[in-house]
């Protein structure tokens, strides 16, 4: 038996010499104490030193063997450790793999022994793997690094891991030990975090964050390149409707829809997000300005297509805005604000179309939000009136019942129609009181009506939201509006859309049955939109069916649409519902509807919306005449309480009075070439177009039936009221106290205070007259109801319209929220007189117009809804560059600001205008009674924007006097020509404007009013006054005194 290696080691030497020592040591001193002689004790020193060896090797060996097998025990359980281990162990000598753990096998493919003397480096890989060998090599005795990288498995793929390196404190014994963790597991689970954090869970598309992350990054690389950039953000329109109708989880259906159809409309590298709800956005990359808007039109059409619900298919438009990259736009937040904004101009327009955003939407939007905050106390101050307009019954043509629509009498706005705040109301939740509200009026006024013709009851109706519908307080607060206004409830009817009675919701059906338990009616609006299911019908308690205007539009004239009429009317009938069309225009219309079947009808050829005065006397057989004036605010007021007295005195005469040429009235009236009875918009020195068009109506035979002498109309009216010898229209002189409201004038007429008769009148308008030394006539005064456009509109048409547009027949100044309501304005009413000869609109698209004149100008200024803005021109041919500013003027000169000129404006009837005998008397009381004249006076005098001057001691000596002339022209006009000083006005403003478009002009206000004093000392040297002795003064602002009240207005 050989001994053991261990046993030749000099630490097993010396253990077995000590261990031999010791026996030897013990067994000597127990032979020493037992007394034995010296010969025993040397023998058995020589037997033990003998045995010595022997005995060491004995000792040597148990503790060697024992040793051995803890070893091999230790190993063995290593060995099972690395058979089992799931981490990958290798041990690399020099850069070369010296041992490979059997894991290798299992998770890479690599074999026993497979990887032994390759390099490391061919394995691993990484970022921070390249320079792996040159990391091993620099490790210290004891040191450790760590990583993450990825190892290669056998067949190419590779694998992320967490590597260990480690050397121990004896480099010589076993190299460097490399322990790599496989956390594949780990590094999904965090590309699905990342992948949740960053995209929308229900389309998978990129949410608001990592679209955000890749607009700026687009922008950083276009400011590098040059290269532009787009954004589109898309609303669906009236989505909320079928969310709350349709269910949730159709809703999410439709969006998983509209997000796949989006993603397959951009190209790669594009981006398609889901913002939130229903919103959504493009970013387009490397793109100008009309690829983008072709992009928005491809989403448009891609999105026509219905989209499939299951049991039923849906169409659902859509609202985009568009913002483009510019010097304004150069972030993210810039960019995805100036999108939302265009899209909100696209919904205001009219929705599923798109809008590029431009810099005067901003303002539109902040108007937006203003209107919305006061509309949250329009409730409470009792802002909101009802409009009625009537249902007819076919066969009778008579009125069966009226639908009460809302209306918004704003304070500063006027009044606004549904679309504009409607949205608003529903978006912030005041729908609801503002729903009951109206059904509260709706009802009284039904019971008002059923009183005052209890043989002939009269239905009304009234609209429902589907907001309104999910309030659990809907039924109570009906049930209260009949029992207050004890309307028997078989004459309330409540209008739903189709889109809310198509939805599946229990709650909405139960609350429907609920009201017809009170024992109301409930009809369909709109029927034939949207939807194609038509289960409904069966399962909720309808009672009345209403034809959508689309399907009757072309029903006099087009067979497809007669045949649907039909279909539709068969359809009600089958399931015994009434049927009521919707939008009736002409009498072919009707007869149609009637000969297929349809019972009743509404719309304009039987009568607009009515207020419940006007829709009073036409139930109950009262002459309504109509009379159109351009005052607003506190002089419609006064006007008011005029006609208020003429109905007084004409008990069947009922005056539908409209203040403010842009009222929704007056629009749709244009729209359908419908003229008033009387109006007193036109200007004085265009009457010869509106007589020569037919516009006006010769009331010479009027002047003589009644015996009325022409010397009562003030000379200075005469020629600008005369044409081809006939009597075309009689001088507003209302309008004529604000032109020449002046007590110096009075003093010298004789007077006190302003004229209050006819004879006085026309005494102090001789005064305004003077003869210059060449013989023409001089016209002293000024217009302060300038401030307010829609008095001046036709002066801005005819005189200053212009070219404003660009090169590609685009107009700046429609971009501009006021100027685009004027230009609407002005197109329609051109559009109804024809003015083919003077003015022409070639074309419309939202708002914006090309505008072809005979006139041109380059600088104005125009208070537009309260605000000033100056429009101006610069640079000539096709280098034409277009702007409108806020004018922040405070110094109470409104005419200077406005365009220099006189406007006189006139009251007349329309040649083919109704009731002209009632109109006649109207026109008779307003130009001639002394009673309402004095009215006029005394309450035009208390009006700070109409007349601030009353102070005034002689236009030559106070600052605050503006002098303008105005210059008539009139065809064929037999009286002196009037000269005009009006264009130092216009040279001097143009000045002004240039220094101030150059940044040459620190102070604007003050810089108005030098432009003021200089005008004004010019007109006054040509009108031969003395400008001595002015002071400086300051008045209110147009926008302080609007907001003024109104003083009592004293009676005659």
């Amino acid at each position: 038996m050989s001994v053991p290696d261990r046993v030749r080691r000099p630490g097993w030497a010396v253990a077995s010499l000590i261990v031999g020592s010791a026996v030897l040591a013990i067994d000597l001193a127990a032979t020493s104490f037992s007394g034995a002689g010296p010969a025993e004790l040397v023998g058995r020193m020589v037997v033990l030193v003998v045995s010595l060896p022997m005995i060491a090797w004995y000792f040597a060996d148990r503790v060697a063997r024992r040793s051995l097998d803890r070893e091999h025990a230790l190993h063995e359980r290593q060995e099972a450790l690395l058979q089992n281990a799931s981490d990958m162990i290798l041990i690399v000598d020099d850069g070369a793999v010296s041992y490979q753990s059997p894991s290798l096998e299992s998770l890479l493919g690599y074999g026993a022994g497979e990887l032994l003397g390759r390099a490391v480096e061919n394995l691993v890989s990484g970022p921070d793997a390249g320079n792996l060998s040159d990391l091993l090599a620099d490790l210290k005795p004891g040191g450790r690094i760590h990583l993450e990288c990825q190892v290669r498995h056998r067949d190419g793929r590779l694998l992320p891991v967490d590597l260990a390196a480690s050397l121990g404190d004896n480099p010589s014994m076993g190299g460097v030990v490399l322990t790599m963790h496989d956390i594949s597991k780990w590094k999904e689970l965090e590309e699905e975090l990342t992948r949740q954090a960053f995209h929308d869970p229900l389309t998978s598309l990129p949410n608001r964050e990592l679209f955000i992350d890749r607009l700026e990054h687009a922008l950083g690389r276009r400011r590098r390149h040059a290269k532009g950039v787009a954004v589109l953000f898309l609303d669906l329109d009236d989505f909320k409707t079928v969310n709350d109708s349709l269910g949730h989880a159709e809703g999410d259906n439709l969006i998983r829809q509209v997000a796949g159809r989006l993603a397959g409309t951009v190209r790669p590298g594009d981006t398609a997000a889901r913002l939130g709800g229903d919103e959504f956005a493009l970013l387009l990359e490397d793109i100008d300005d009309e690829q983008a808007v072709g992009v928005a039109e491809r989403v448009l059409a891609e999105l026509e297509a219905p989209f499939d619900l299951g049991d039923r298919s849906l169409l659902v438009g859509a609202s985009i805005g568009i913002a483009l990259s510019s010097a304004e736009l150069t972030t993210a937040t810039d960019m995805l604000r100036a999108a939302d904004i265009a899209m909100y101009e696209t919904k205001a327009a009219g929705k599923a179309s798109y809008r590029v955003f431009e810099p005067a939407m901003h303002q539109a939007t902040t108007e937006r939000l203003r209107l919305g905050a006061d509309l949250r106390g329009a409730v409470e101050r009792g802002e909101f009136v009802l409009h009625y307009q009537p249902t007819v019954d076919l066969a009778t043509r008579s009125v069966v019942g009226m639908e009460a629509l809302v209306r918004w009498a704003h304070p500063e706005r006027g009044l606004l129609a549904p679309a504009e705040f409607i949205p608003l109301a529903e978006h912030s939740g005041l729908i609801v009181p503002l729903g009951e509200l109206v059904l509260k009026e709706a009802c009284r006024q039904g019971r008002a009506w059923q009183e005052a013709r209890p043989d002939r009851p009269v239905g009304i109706s009234v609209n429902l939201s589907a907001i309104q519908l999910q309030d659990s307080g809907l039924v109570a607060a009906v049930s209260l509006a009949l029992e207050e206004s004890e309307l028997p409830p078989e004459l309330l009817t409540l209008e739903m859309t189709e889109s809310v009675m198509a939805s599946d919701d229990a709650h909405i059906l139960r609350r429907l049955r609920q009201l017809k338990g009170l024992g109301v009616r409930l009809a369909i609006d709109d029927f034939g939109t949207g939807y194609s299911s038509l289960s409904y019908l069966r399962s909720f308690p309808i009672d009345v069916v209403k034809i959508d205007r689309s399907f009757v539009e072309g029903i006099a004239n087009g067979r497809e649409e007669a045949a649907l009429v039909r279909a539709i009317v068969r359809l009600a009938h089958g399931l015994k519902l009434k049927t009521v069309a919707e939008g009736v225009e002409t009498e072919g219309q009707a007869r149609r509807l009637r000969s297929a079947g349809c019972e009743q009808a509404q719309g304009y050829f039987f009568a607009r919306p009515l207020d419940g005065r006007d829709a009073s006397a036409h139930l109950l057989g009262n002459a309504t005449i109509s009379l159109w004036v351009g005052y607003t605010g506190p002089e419609l007021e006064v006007v008011r309480s005029v006609v208020t007295d003429f109905e007084t005195r004409h008990p069947g005469i009922r005056v539908d009075l409209v203040g403010g040429v842009y009222d929704d009235k007056i629009l749709a009236a244009m729209r359908e070439g419908q003229p008033p009875t009387v109006i007193s918009s036109f200007e004085s020195d265009n009457f010869g177009f509106y007589a020569s068009k037919g516009a006006l109506l010769d009331l010479g035979p009027y002047l003589d039936r009644d015996e009325i002498d022409d010397t009562i109309f003030a000379e200075a009216t005469r020629p600008y009221t005369r044409y081809e010898g006939r009597r075309w229209a009689l001088p507003m002189l209302a309008d004529a106290y604000g032109l020449y409201w002046n007590r110096a004038l009075f003093a010298q007429a004789g007077l006190s205070g302003p004229p209050r008769t006819m004879s006085e009148l026309t005494e102090y308008a001789k005064r305004l007259t003077r003869r210059n030394p060449d013989g023409s006539l001089a016209v002293v005064g000024f217009n302060p109801v300038f401030g307010f456009y829609e008095n001046s509109v036709a002066n801005v048409v005819h005189l200053f319209a212009a070219t404003w547009t660009d090169a590609a027949g685009r107009s700046s100044l429609a971009a501009d929220p006021a100027w685009s309501k004027m230009l609407r304005w002005q197109k329609e009413l051109v559009d109804w007189y024809g003015y083919e000869d003077l003015l022409r609109f070639q074309d419309e698209i939202d708002g914006e117009f090309t505008v072809t004149n005979a006139f041109q100008t380059e600088r104005l200024a125009m208070c537009l809804d309260g605000e000033w803005r100056l429009a101006f021109i610069a640079g000539s041919g096709s280098a034409v560059d277009f702007g409108t500013a806020p004018l922040p003027v405070d110094d109470g000169h409104p005419e200077l600001y406005g365009s220099g000129f006189i406007n006189g404006t006139i009251v007349g009837m329309p040649a083919n205008a109704p009731h002209p005998d009632e109109g006649w008397q109207l026109v008779r009381y307003l130009t001639t009674d002394d009673a309402a004249l004095s009215k006029l006076a005394s309450g035009l005098r208390n009006i700070p924007s109409t007349q601030s001057s009353l102070g005034w001691t002689d236009p030559a000596r106070d600052e605050r006097f503006s002098v303008f002339v105005e210059i008539f022209r009139h065809p064929r006009s037999s009286s002196p020509q009037i000269t005009a000083v009006g264009v130092e006005y216009q040279n001097r403003f143009a000045e002004f404007a240039n220094r101030w478009q150059a940044g040459q002009v620190r102070d604007l206000r003050r810089g108005l009013r030098e432009v003021d004093q200089a005008i004004n000392a010019q007109t006054w040297e040509a009108a031969g006054l003395s400008a001595a002795a002015r002071r400086s003064t300051s008045g209110a602002s147009a926008r302080g005194v609007s907001r003024r009240k109104l003083s009592p207005i004293p009676t005659a």
